[in-house]
């Protein structure tokens, strides 16, 4: 039975990849800290791998003595509160367990997929063709967005390393938490605001197509090729509230948030993180991120490779996740 390392298993995407692993009969060892939760991990065919990538010791002896036939690289983190801490866990974790890899488990190792984000590559807005490509030049928004690339650079150079670079782009369903405050918004206050341009162009995936294609990719021959992930449709963010509103059986009220309310909240939190030291949740990268106008990315070569193709409307997706979100006791 092939055996994989899922990083990041602990957490929402993470979690989610050790099931479709398991449903294609892998041997499942989820890589988590000594203090991540298990609360999402209960299956009892689960293996944990403890990894701590302070000690270069011991994960060279688990990945010696494992010899993983696949890695997904999941973990990371997306929220930081200084620049150091992106690159530290996105970009120089990343680089030494690749490494480490390839030392000790060697052509063993069919895949090493690395879990980015269309955030290493920004918006699609000034493109030739006004999408997101692998023929355009990256243009990350954010720090985060920067460590991603940065991290898929250096991995590239890893000599021998059997690489596949996946970028989803933004990622819901049960278990989730960021996109979640949409629900919360809409449950709590029966609205569903719409910040600057309602015209802007939003891509999304939910989590169950993510997972499944992210597994057909790692059980692939295909190697040293990177992929845009989404549900390959365009949306409109009044469109993906309204799919909320509606699973939530509420009539809410719409209106826009203008971009210069946006500026000044920026600006007063950016006195406070001069005065912390530490970055807030709504600082000037997100505003920028914010005002980008076009999100849709090029998932033709995912079509091409893997015969992709997204098993739920947005409409299935969000009543889906709003069940579970209910049933939870989330809502």
């Amino acid at each position: 039975m092939p055996k994989i390392l899922i990083t990041g298993a602990s957490g929402f995407v993470g979690s989610w990849l050790v099931r479709e692993a398991l449903g294609r009969r892998l041997e499942v060892y989820a890589g988590i800290r000594a203090s991540s939760s298990k609360a999402l991990l209960t299956d009892p065919q689960i293996n944990f791998a403890i990894l701590d990538f302070e000690d270069d010791a011991a994960l060279a002896k688990l990945l010696k003595k494992e010899q993983f036939d696949f890695i997904i690289h999941n973990a990371g983190v997306t929220r930081a509160q200084n620049n150091k801490d992106y690159f530290r866990v996105n970009v120089d974790y990343t680089v030494k367990l690749a490494k480490l890899a390839q030392e000790e488990i060697g052509t063993i190792l069919k895949k090493f997929i690395f879990i980015s984000s269309i955030e290493a590559y920004g918006s699609a807005d000034g493109t030739p063709e006004n999408v997101i490509n692998n023929n355009i030049e990256p243009s990350p928004r954010t720090t985060y967005g920067q460590s991603k690339l940065r991290a898929e650079r250096a991995l590239a150079e890893v000599d021998g390393l059997p690489l596949m670079v996946l970028r989803p782009t933004a990622v819901f369903g049960p278990g989730e938490r960021d996109l979640f405050a949409f629900w919360q918004t809409v449950k709590r206050y029966r609205v569903t605001p719409v910040v600057g341009n309602k015209k802007i162009k939003y891509t999304f995936v939910y989590v169950k197509d993510l997972v499944r294609v992210v597994l057909d990719a790692t059980l692939s021959d295909i190697k040293h090729k990177s992929y845009f992930v989404s549900d390959g449709r365009i949306h409109k963010m009044q469109d993906y509230l309204a799919n909320i509103a509606s699973s939530l059986d509420i009539k809410p009220f719409s209106f826009t948030i203008p971009y210069v309310a946006l500026d000044t909240a920026s600006l007063v939190t950016g006195i406070f993180d001069k005065i912390t030291g530490k970055k807030s949740l709504l600082n000037a990268e997100q505003i920028a991120k914010a005002k980008a106008q076009n999100w849709d990315c090029d998932i033709s070569n995912l079509v091409d490779d893997f015969d992709y193709q997204s098993k739920y409307s947005l409409k299935e997706a969000v009543e889906e996740t709003t069940q579970w979100y209910l049933k939870e006791g989330w809502l």
